[in-house]
């Protein structure tokens, strides 16, 4: 009994370490680094914004509010994916939400929109030959007279009769698209999320510009907005596949309405325009 235990224990051992030099041996390569998640090809993922932003009155003459006075703002927000290390492979998706709350405004609109893509440059056509056959057999039995006898024999005379068909079946299938980027309101509309997919005719590395139109009171003048960026992965560790998020960040922006400012012509200092001198009156005009 103790010796079974004993042996039990030995073996428990030994093939922890077995384990621990697989997993030595495997961090020494990048391939092994890849397989148990411990090697320097995991992404650093970093996110920049502005701070401040500016927006604009786009409220149209047709414009019917909720509620007396309110009006439209749209904000163009751009923000900068970068990965500073790793493989960019491992960054699945990129969220960004941009979130109004704090500033008291809602969302009314926003872009782009959901987006889909196929790695199929068309549709594509699948033909289907479908085959059937059909018989028909029938015998006759008799009897043959001999010599000392009858003999009872069945000779069969078979008339058939057999029908092969074949058909052709062509259809044109739509090619499989799936989203590179899925966008909607939350925070019950007073914010909006973008998730960008990795996909093989997009990139997640650069500058994204989002546009988002808020509708805001009419005595609004500014606020902040909150950006939250997420980026997120896959990770392995011992051949298993776990999510990852590599980086996320939560950044207020100072959101100002612009200003309508007209510009007035400059005159040069040197120029000596008529234009500047008092008229003469068209009567006194007339008597000199």
């Amino acid at each position: 009994m103790h010796a079974g235990t004993r042996v039990t224990k030995l073996q428990l051992a030994a093939n922890g370490l077995i384990v621990l030099l697989t997993l030595a041996l495997l961090s020494t390569d990048a391939r092994g680094s890849d397989i148990i998640g411990l090697g320097g090809e995991l992404p650093v993922l970093e996110f920049d914004v502005p701070a401040a932003l500016t927006c604009r009155d786009v409220t149209p003459a047709d414009y019917r509010p909720a509620l007396p006075g309110d009006r439209l703002l749209e904000v163009r927000v751009p923000v900068s994916v970068v990965v500073l290390r790793g493989e960019v492979r491992r960054v699945r998706e990129v969220i960004i939400e941009i979130d109004g709350a704090e500033a008291g405004l809602r969302v009314h609109d926003f872009a782009p929109n959901t987006q889909l893509a196929s790695e199929q440059a068309k549709d594509y056509e699948v033909k289907r030959t479908e085959e059937r056959r059909e018989g028909l057999d029938a015998s006759l039995g008799g009897a043959l007279p001999i010599a000392g006898g009858t003999a009872h024999l069945t000779p069969s005379v078979t008339t058939g009769r057999s029908t092969h068909t074949t058909s052709t079946v062509t259809e044109t299938r739509l090619a499989p698209k799936q989203a590179v980027l899925v966008s909607g309101a939350v925070n019950r509309r007073q914010g909006v999320y973008f998730k960008l997919r990795q996909s093989s005719q997009t990139t997640l590395e650069g500058e994204h510009e989002l546009t988002v139109t808020f509708v805001a009171p009419a005595e609004w003048t500014g606020g902040e907005l909150q950006v939250e960026c997420v980026g997120r992965g896959e990770k392995k560790w011992l051949f298993v596949k776990q999510r990852k998020v590599w980086n996320s960040t939560r950044t207020p922006i100072e959101l100002r309405l612009a200003r309508h400012v007209v510009a007035k012509p400059t005159r040069d200092a040197d120029c000596e325009c008529c234009c500047s001198e008092e008229p003469l009156d068209n009567e006194a005009a007339l008597t000199e």
